[in-house]
């Protein structure tokens, strides 16, 4: 597996992707559609151009649910995600985080 340090998990009813209880990605199903979560809305910016085929909000995008899975395009966005939880905890004063609110936001889904 390329990312052998990712574990699966329900949360919130969704399946999820997580690292050491950081989320990664999550996956929802719906009537009418599929929708996927980065959790981030700096990810899903970057990945404005990749995604302007779908349907995009601010932190995940949804997709058909009959959706050929993209996997260069998914895989890209666990990296940029992984990289960006990563940035937050290596490098908290520079995004304008404290230790504290680090903790906060990563132990309850908002950075990680």
């Amino acid at each position: 597996s390329q990312f052998p340090e990712l574990e699966p998990k329900i949360a919130w009813n969704v399946p999820t992707i997580h690292r050491k209880g950081k989320y990664v990605i999550g996956v929802d199903a719906f009537k009418n559609h599929l929708t996927f979560s980065a959790f981030s809305a700096e990810v899903i910016t970057k990945f404005q151009t990749r995604l302007e085929k779908y349907v995009v909000f601010k932190n995940c995008f949804q997709i058909p649910i009959d959706w050929e899975i993209d996997q260069d395009l998914v895989k890209d966005l666990v990296k940029a995600r992984l990289a960006e939880i990563d940035a937050v905890w290596k490098y908290p004063n520079r995004l304008g985080v404290t230790s504290v609110v680090r903790e906060t936001l990563c132990t309850r889904g908002g950075f990680g």
